[in-house]
């Protein structure tokens, strides 16, 4: 969808005013303190969590419940299905707190009184919740990850929280690495005194846990059960692969112990674990599993996992993967 949106066609132009979207809107304009916070920094670090039930939320829980500076963890915007039991934490810890709602809801879902204890006590916040999908509409995706970050610009107003915003590496490949584009509107107004901001942007995340929808992990996972692996020499580039315990790591110690500049956004790029070129994946499987593959073609291999019911997916681009 990113690729689309940057390749100007006029339809998507004409339907989409982009200042607007990417404003910061009047109220949260009007909301921006004008004076600086009296209080002093606090050693023990209260946060505030979203996606925390997701692949890499889960990890990001489990590093932030055993930092001894991490007093209280704010799990919110948690999606209850309908006509069932709440969900509960997947990690068990007194620090945890738990609040049913939606990335797209005003204050995510929490009643103005939950807002306004959250927000005045928390001194770190971790965005990483989101959905992701090359197959939905802007339109339809905007609530749950612009509006959301509008929603996580207000909680972090009253205490001057710092923000951690996990994004992509995937930025990079659609705008070039030397386009300035902030995933965050942070215009200097907005960062009085000690708030400050960093953009988390992890390559290719791997683990044991990964969704079978996520289409990098899904094919390591399948080539290995199936002993083949799809010929990607045509593809061009490498998979920048990272684990997900190596990027949650990296999260959590900068918001427990990084070091940055007010009022400035500080981007940091998650990755190189293992550097795999496209015609080299059969080569890294034998390395790190053991498991020598065929060669076969993608069509082939896409139809050998349907046929084995390893992969619920007809195409490889229907891939849709949602962090929450």
């Amino acid at each position: 969808m990113a690729s689309r949106l940057m390749t100007g066609q006029e339809d998507l132009d004409q339907k989409i005013d982009w200042d607007a979207e990417t404003s910061l809107g009047q109220e949260l304009k009007l909301s921006i303190p004008s004076q600086p916070l009296t209080t002093s920094p606090s050693t023990t670090k209260r946060v505030l969590l979203t996606g925390a039930f997701g692949f890499l939320g889960k990890a990001i829980l489990q590093d932030l419940v055993n930092n001894a500076q991490v007093s209280e963890i704010h799990c919110v915007a948690i999606r209850q299905p309908p006509n069932l039991p709440p969900r509960k934490s997947p990690i068990t810890s007194p620090k945890i707190h738990i609040y049913a709602g939606d990335l797209s809801l005003p204050r995510f879902g929490l009643s103005e009184t939950e807002f306004n204890m959250i927000s005045t006590s928390i001194t770190t916040i971790i965005h990483n919740g989101a959905e992701v999908s090359f197959m939905k509409s802007y339109h339809s995706l905007s609530a749950v990850n612009v509006n959301a970050t509008r929603e996580i610009l207000k909680f972090s107003l009253p205490n001057r929280a710092h923000i951690h915003f996990v994004s992509t590496g995937g930025v990079a490949d659609i705008l070039g690495p030397d386009n300035e584009l902030m995933e965050v509107p942070v215009p200097e107004s907005l960062t009085p005194d000690s708030s400050r901001v960093w953009i988390h942007r992890p390559m290719y995340i791997i683990g044991d846990e990964a969704p079978s929808t996520d289409l990098v992990n899904a094919i390591l996972k399948f080539s290995v059960k199936m002993k083949r692996v799809p010929d990607l020499s045509h593809w061009k580039g490498s998979f920048d692969l990272v684990s997900v315990e190596n990027v949650a790591a990296g999260i959590v110690h900068a918001a427990v112990d990084g070091e940055g500049e007010d009022g400035k956004v500080v981007v940091k790029h998650e990755a190189g674990d293992f550097m795999v070129s496209c015609s080299g994946l059969g080569e890294h499987i034998l390395k790190e599993y053991g498991v020598e593959c065929e060669v076969v073609g993608f069509g082939e291999w896409i139809r050998a996992a349907e046929e084995s019911k390893l992969l619920g997916i007809s195409h490889p681009y229907e891939t849709i993967n949602t962090t929450m």
